[in-house]
């Protein structure tokens, strides 16, 4: 939750049916007045390019360790990526 000058923000991502619910009930909540605004956006749950910068200095650092037997950033990036369940750009 953010406050700016007196008008108090809410975020909330909908990643389950409590949390629909939950906001269906501020929604119902709300004076139909004009006295509140309700917007959705959708949510990119992309990484951004310094989370990748981040992911690549970490394989730069494992490369020059040698740890996993990987000497280069791209073979530990490809190893990574070979042995992990979850997606890894």
């Amino acid at each position: 939750m953010e406050i700016r000058e007196g008008v108090t923000i809410k975020t909330i991502i909908i990643d389950s049916l409590r949390q629909k619910t939950y906001v269906k009930s501020l929604i119902d909540e709300m004076p139909i007045d004009g006295s509140s605004e309700v917007i959705t956006k959708k949510v990119d749950k992309s990484s951004t390019s310094k989370q990748r910068g981040l992911k690549w200095r970490w394989n730069k650092d494992v490369a020059d360790s040698g740890l996993g037997g990987n000497d280069t950033p791209a073979t530990v990036h490809l190893w990574n990526k070979k042995s992990s369940d979850i997606p890894y750009c």
